[in-house]
C-alpha cells in the first residue's frame, strides 16, 4: 500500500505543533485563522490539543482502532462515544472511529500551522487548508474535548 500524499510532512507538522516557526505556505493552500474561546486556562487547553496531535502524528502505516485507543491520551479516548452501541445519530459527541477517519492522511482537510494562548480564555489558531470553508468538525471536537467552549472563524 502506498503512503498517502500530504502537502505537509508529519515531521514538519509535529514541529509546528510544538511551537516552532512554520515554513512557507505550500502552493494551493491558505492559512485560516480561528479563535477558540476556552472555559478555563487556554494554556492548558492548548497543551491538551498538542498532546493529542503529537500522538496522532505516528509513522505510517495507520494503526487499527484498538491500537489508537492506547496511543491517544486516555482522557481523549474516554470523551469519545463508542459507535458500536449507537442506535441513532449523536450530534454532540464524536466516536473515536469517526474522528480518526477525518484525521487519516487520505481524508484530512486541515493541518496545524500555529497557535497561541492569548489572554487565558482564548486560543488563536491557524491551520493550513485548501480553502477557508474546510470541514472542521474533527478540529472542533478536539478543541471541545480539550476544554474550549466554541470556535469562531
Amino acid at each position: 500500500m502506498l503512503e498517502p500524499v500530504s502537502p505537509v510532512l508529519p515531521a514538519e507538522e509535529l514541529r509546528r505543533i510544538r511551537g516552532e516557526e512554520p515554513p512557507h505556505t505550500p502552493p494551493g493552500f491558505t492559512v485560516v485563522s480561528l479563535t477558540a474561546h476556552c472555559s478555563g486556562d487556554s494554556e492548558q487547553v492548548l497543551a491538551k490539543v498538542r498532546e493529542v496531535l503529537e500522538s496522532l502524528l505516528q509513522p505510517w502505516p495507520w494503526p487499527p482502532l484498538d491500537e489508537w485507543q492506547t496511543r491517544l491520551p486516555s482522557w481523549f479516548v474516554a470523551a469519545c462515544v463508542d459507535d458500536r452501541s449507537l442506535q441513532s445519530c449523536v450530534l454532540d459527541q464524536w466516536s473515536l472511529r469517526a474522528w480518526l477517519h477525518w484525521l487519516h492522511p487520505d481524508n484530512r482537510r486541515w493541518y496545524w500551522w500555529t497557535a497561541n494562548a492569548d489572554d487565558g480564555f482564548s486560543l488563536r489558531i491557524e491551520v493550513l487548508a485548501k480553502d477557508r470553508d474546510f470541514l472542521r468538525g474533527a478540529l472542533e471536537w478536539l478543541l471541545r474535548v480539550s476544554g474550549a467552549a466554541d470556535l469562531v472563524v
